[in-house]
Formats: C-alpha cells, structure tokens, sequence
C-alpha cells in the first residue's frame, strides 16, 4: 500500500511539473513574440506619431514591463 501510495504522490507531483513546464514554455513564447513586436515598430517608428525614437522605446518598454508584472502574477498564483 506504501508503495502505491509513494507512485501516485510522485505521479502528481510530475504532473504538476509538466504543467508549470508548459505555462514556462508558453511565457517564453509569448515573451518572444513581444520581443518581436517590439523590434519591428522599432524599425517602423517614423511611421507613428512618436517624434523621436526614444519616445518610442520610452513607450514601449514601459508596455512590456507591465505585460511581464502581469505574467510575474500568475506565475505566482500557481
């Protein structure tokens, strides 16, 4: 009974670890695509109304740290 007991604990506990794997894995994406994103209205920033690029990168980068103080969240909530 020991035994079975010890198997199904470390069966929820790999369970537990695959899932927070792939919440990992899909932050990682998501972060990647931002990161994407952020490079790409870089290179077409003279296409806003931001008058400088430093407006821009100032915008932006404070976008993405409330994007990762979210993610940080629910990381947390787990």
């Amino acid at each position: 009974m020991n035994k079975f007991d010890s198997n199904l604990t470390s069966q929820k506990n790999k369970n537990k670890l695959d899932s927070m794997s792939s919440i990992i894995n899909r932050i990682n994406d998501r972060l990647k695509q931002i990161e994407k994103k952020r490079k790409s209205k870089y290179l077409n920033y003279s296409k806003t109304n931001f008058k400088t690029k430093t407006e821009l990168i100032k915008y932006h980068g404070s976008h993405n740290n409330l994007l990762l103080k979210k993610i940080k969240k629910q990381i947390n909530s787990i």
